[in-house]
């Protein structure tokens, strides 16, 4: 039996490292604006999380927790829920 990658594991990883770079890249724009403004850099720091942590979709962990599981129905059933609400 064949160990490799599924397609849609490369998709959801592709698409985990675009959701990362972009929410690292805001986060690090957003730190910087707010120390140029004059705000505390604790402040500035938790704001970046906040930055970092919002951007981050509702359904990706869900989405990477079924995916990651090998049970097709459970996956399907989940997707279609997933996409229902979209």
């Amino acid at each position: 039996m064949e160990t490799g990658e599924t397609p849609i594991a490369r998709e959801i990883g592709h698409f985990i490292h675009i959701i990362t770079g972009v929410a690292v890249f805001l986060g690090v724009s957003f730190f910087f604006i707010a120390f140029i403004l004059g705000y505390p850099w604790l402040e500035a720091v938790i704001f970046l999380i906040g930055i970092i942590v919002a951007n981050v979709p509702e359904g990706l962990l869900a989405t990477v927790t079924v995916s990651c599981q090998k049970k097709k129905p459970i996956l399907l059933i989940c997707s279609i829920q997933l996409f229902r609400f979209a």
